[in-house]
């Protein structure tokens, strides 16, 4: 079974990974809108960009929106990031790291 993967990045594409189907989110307003259609369905990895261009809106900012708005646990989704921004790839990872561990308690 082919599982769904959501990449949010401005200009790259995504790699290759064995059996998972990308689809490429360019704002937020694309990553809002695959994460609905896809959420409790096939969806399995979500992995961020955090510049998005000239956009004011970051992945950290999608990741917030993701993790506080959408039902989604560590067990049912695997999140990552792959910014070549260090301070934002920090910043994504720790908000990742954050929320493993909030769930992990509750």
């Amino acid at each position: 079974m082919t599982k769904v993967g959501i990449f949010l990045v401005d200009v790259r594409e995504p790699p290759d990974l064995p059996g998972v189907d990308w689809e490429v989110a360019r704002n937020m307003e694309q990553f809002q809108a695959l994460i609905c259609k896809h959420l409790g369905d096939k969806l399995y990895i979500v992995s961020l960009d955090h510049d998005l261009g000239t956009d004011p809106v970051t992945g950290f900012t999608c990741l917030r929106w993701l993790l506080n708005n959408r039902k989604v646990t560590p067990d049912s989704l695997y999140v990552t990031c792959h910014s070549m921004n260090p301070v934002g790839y920090a910043n994504i990872t720790n908000e990742i790291v954050s929320w493993i561990l909030r769930k992990s308690y509750h």
